[in-house]
């Protein structure tokens, strides 16, 4: 359950070969296995064309991206973590690279943390879409039930589980559906403040092997 696409999700170590990848902030469900797309949650291409319109209007100076499984487009001057993939294509408008299929995420990219402009970009666009962030790099805009919650739940479904048996973490505003959705959810210490408001419970730190350490006392706890 991830923010990241399935080009860089399917390149980890140690996936099984049966896992459900859940991709994109939950716009997209891959199983490994069989290499089918079980689900897909994309924006249509007149849905993407009028945020980018009000966009522009709004904050000219703003940079923009589009994620396409398994394509990436971004605007020349976009910028990205040292650690980032490279994108597969550049333009100096995204308007000219988009093609008929839309867009799995659109991403925006203003000056400053995008934790600091997620609000302004939540109030100034139509409410049938989520706007959300997963770094301070940029934030991303997806179709309606595009986000980790739905996907979760999805994937939960095929495996027969209820939200009361999902443990789920996180640390940026994007896990915020998926952390109310679950029947325990957790922060680890370094997460946005948003997080530790709505997390049942707060471990340590991602530096800190967080997510190991409540794992392994949640199984000492279930088998004492």
């Amino acid at each position: 359950m991830t923010a990241r696409p399935l080009r860089d999700v399917v390149t980890l170590d140690g996936l099984p070969d049966r896992a459900l990848l859940a991709c994109g902030n939950g716009t997209l469900i891959h199983d490994r296995f069989s290499g089918v797309d079980l689900h897909r949650n994309y924006m249509p291409a007149r849905d993407v064309e009028m945020i980018i319109d009000i966009l522009r209007r709004i904050a000219p100076e703003v940079r923009l991206g589009g994620e396409l499984n398994p394509e990436l487009f971004l605007e020349d001057g976009f910028l990205l973590p040292d650690s980032a993939e490279p994108p597969t294509e550049t333009a100096q408008h995204l308007e000219t690279v988009l093609g008929g299929p839309g867009l799995a995420k659109l991403i925006v990219q203003l000056p400053g943390r995008a934790t600091d402009y997620l609000r302004t970009l939540c109030s100034r666009l139509p409410t049938k879409f989520e706007v959300t962030c997963s770094s301070e790099w940029f934030c991303e805009i997806t179709a309606s039930g595009a986000n980790k919650a739905e996907a979760l739940e999805l994937v939960s479904l095929t495996r027969g589980c209820t939200a009361r048996n999902v443990i789920a973490f996180g640390d940026m505003p994007n896990d915020i559906p998926m952390l109310r959705w679950a029947g325990t959810s957790v922060a680890v210490a370094n997460a946005h403040a948003s997080l530790l408001a709505v997390a049942d419970h707060i471990t340590s730190s991602n530096d800190d092997d967080g997510v190991a350490s409540f794992l392994d006392e949640k199984l000492i706890n279930h088998s004492a």
